[in-house]
């Protein structure tokens, strides 16, 4: 879980910049591990937007709104597993 917050804060950092082909490899790296561990926790939403984010950063065309949506639903999701492991 710790990792995926760590790989959502890192996507987060590339929502106000202007990317170049160094950054999409990353987004889109950082995005496929995210959707990997959001699919094995059984985070659906989270592994989807993920999945459309890792497709934007190949194709070069990742928006912003992307970005956010993927770190919300990374943020959330990680708060509800934790309150479920926790009951």
């Amino acid at each position: 879980m710790d990792e995926t917050q760590m790989r959502a804060n890192t996507l987060s950092e590339f929502a106000s910049v202007s990317l170049n082909d160094e950054d999409f490899e990353q987004i889109e790296t950082q995005a496929h591990t995210i959707k990997s561990s959001a699919g094995s926790f059984g985070a659906k939403a989270l592994s989807a937007s993920a999945k459309v984010l890792e497709q934007q950063a190949r194709d070069k065309q990742v928006s912003k709104d992307a970005i956010d949506e993927c770190v919300h639903l990374a943020t959330m999701s990680i708060k509800a597993l934790k309150l479920r492991l926790n009951e």
